[in-house]
């Protein structure tokens, strides 16, 4: 119940807060553009007078300052809810996280190599070539013979019980 109680108030503060935001910026771009004060109401009965009067939409100018009328309600909705998915804790925990992965990245730019310092002659080994040098060892080593050599012994050993 409260997690519902939570996103209505989440709801609510995003709505207004995007409304005001929004009415600012069209008021500021129909005033620049069109000199046409939303909040002024001269102005809309001019409109109103207007269109009564059958009035017609000539020219660029006027078809765009009515898409505009017609989008700023549209694009009202759609922020809402744009801005009502953002997860404002990943927001507001963002410079956290840069701070924090700054040190790592420092680190992650570094070379692959390592340097063994109890080598007399400090070379550079990656990873991967300790790796391949283990495998290429561990081939190397001659089981077979070590194998061969306890067949043996086990062979002399049987042969001498089977004497006594």
């Amino acid at each position: 119940m409260l997690k519902k109680i939570l996103k209505f108030f989440k709801f609510i503060i995003v709505g207004c807060v995007w409304t005001f935001a929004l009415i600012c910026f069209a008021r500021w771009l129909l005033i620049k553009i069109w000199s046409f004060d939303i909040f002024y109401k001269k102005q809309w009965e001019v409109m109103v007078g207007f269109w009564n009067n059958n009035g017609v939409i000539i020219g660029f100018s006027d078809y765009m300052f009515f898409v505009t009328l017609l989008f700023v309600v549209a694009f009202w909705f759609f922020g809402w809810y744009f801005f009502y998915k953002l997860k404002y804790s990943k927001i507001l925990i963002a410079p956290i996280n840069y701070i924090a992965n700054r040190e790592l990245k420092k680190y992650e730019k570094e070379s692959k190599y390592i340097t063994f310092k109890n080598i007399s002659v400090a070379e550079k080994i990656t990873v991967e070539d300790l790796i391949q040098e283990r495998i290429h060892k561990e081939k190397n080593e001659d089981n077979t013979k070590k194998a061969d050599l306890l067949r043996k012994n086990i062979s002399e050993k049987i042969i001498k019980r089977k004497e006594q």
